[in-house]
């Protein structure tokens, strides 16, 4: 499924018949100091003030290279095509010459919140975004085991071993996955490790094995490995990588240890030797079944769930059955729909198809021109509420007569293996099998 900015969406939506103020220019000048305005002649002879009250938006700020901004026009001056901002607030600094801007008589904040009202009613209507999650692993205890969740400089559930440098590696990924962990050690051993005992009941794994399985990448051989402590003392490891320059995995980088009586911690650690530079795909650890699951957040609806083949091969997947039951330690690949949610920034994309964009952008538009109704009053205000009530009759019979282009699937519930159900707001997956 193809991807739409929200520059993109903006713009379709202002260019729809029932809303019909889609402005798009570059500058032609630079403005006033401290971003009092904006100079454009391709808008000379519109007569002054035809754009005040109207709405400025730079998408790439003042200079053309930073972010977006939207300012309110408190007048314009048409011998010069001068429009000017400072009546209301400035922009954030001088408005450079060749710059790209917009001018929407509309509100562009009630825009984005009619395309996101929008994605919302259709999901209702069961129109969703294809979803693709490979998190999950069967009976797994470690967060975050396949470093997909990344945020503030930090993957999620991981603590640095040392000063390692920590990135998102978005190139040199396993099919399937949308990034892994860059580690560069760089003045002793280092990585990242967990504590495994924060997801574990002490008292009940005592004398059980420990398994932990992982994907490492590194081509210096005899340098990345994964290791696991009970007491920060006495460490269990895993052999090296080989240097192959691909991806290893468990069938090389595997642990399986007895639980000790008495322990003070369980924590598994990726490591690197002293200036070398490596890749983690994964690290999955586990003792017991695991029956349940949160489900990522990103499905909400789960349609079907797939397993490796075989824990050396991410390509190879096969649905979940009686014939095909769960096994420790491998990957799950879940296939859902997610809801279509408004992208927060202009350059950041909205998973919408050829076959859903008329549906969203006319609802919009029926979600845009009810809110304008309540600026107005008298014959406006009807002509706004007509137009809303047209624009979303329009989407009824699109969607009651698949007019459009696509087709909204139904679910999956894996024959009796597997099930998912709510409990207070979180999506949780049972496996039976």
């Amino acid at each position: 499924m193809s991807s739409t900015s929200r520059l993109l969406l903006r713009q379709y939506l202002s260019e729809d018949e029932y809303v019909g103020d889609w402005l798009s220019e570059t500058t032609t000048g630079a403005g006033g100091a401290s971003g009092i305005n904006l100079i454009c002649s391709a808008l000379i002879g519109k007569g002054d003030d035809y754009y005040k009250n109207w709405y400025a938006v730079l998408p790439l700020g003042p200079g053309g290279v930073t972010s977006y901004e939207v300012r309110q026009v408190s007048a314009f001056t048409s011998t010069t095509g001068t429009v000017t901002v400072s009546g209301y607030r400035n922009f954030s600094a001088q408005v450079s010459t060749a710059v790209a801007f917009e001018l929407h008589k509309y509100d562009p904040t009630k825009k984005h919140a009619a395309l996101l009202a929008s994605g919302r009613y259709l999901a209702g209507k069961g129109l969703f975004m294809d979803v693709v999650d490979v998190s999950l692993i069967v009976d797994n205890i470690a967060a975050n085991p396949t470093f997909q969740t990344y945020a503030s400089s930090a993957f999620t559930g991981w603590s640095n071993v040392g000063t390692p440098t920590i990135a998102e590696e978005t190139s040199r990924i396993l099919p399937g996955f949308s990034r892994s962990a860059s580690i560069a050690a760089t003045g002793a051993v280092e990585g990242l490790s967990q504590n495994l005992l924060t997801y574990a009941n002490q008292n009940a794994i005592a004398g059980k094995t420990l398994n932990i399985r992982g994907w490492l990448w590194c081509a210096t051989a005899d340098s990345a490995r994964l290791r696991v402590t009970f007491d920060g003392a006495t460490y269990y490891s895993s052999d090296y990588v080989s240097g192959s320059e691909e991806w290893e995995g468990p069938a090389a980088i595997t642990i399986s240890q007895a639980i000790p009586t008495t322990l003070s911690e369980m924590t598994v650690s990726a490591l690197l030797a002293s200036g070398v530079t490596g890749y983690v795909q994964m690290v999955a650890a586990w003792i017991d079944r695991v029956y349940r699951y949160a489900v990522p957040t990103s499905l909400r609806y789960v349609d079907k769930i797939r397993q490796q083949v075989n824990e050396d091969n991410t390509d190879d997947w096969q649905l979940l059955s009686w014939g095909n039951r769960p096994i420790s330690g491998r990957i799950l690949r879940l296939e859902g729909r997610g809801t279509l949610s408004l992208p927060a920034s202009d350059t950041a994309t909205m998973q919408v198809g050829d076959w859903e964009l008329p549906l969203l952008l006319k609802r919009a538009a029926g979600e845009l021109n009810g809110v304008l109704a309540n600026d107005v009053t008298g014959a406006d205000r009807l002509e706004r509420l007509e137009r809303s009530r047209e624009a979303k009759a329009e989407v009824e019979r699109m969607l009651a007569t698949g007019n459009h282009g696509g087709h909204i699937i139904g679910s999956n519930r894996g024959g009796g293996v597997w099930e998912t159900h709510w409990e207070s707001g979180t999506q949780y997956l049972h496996l039976k099998a």
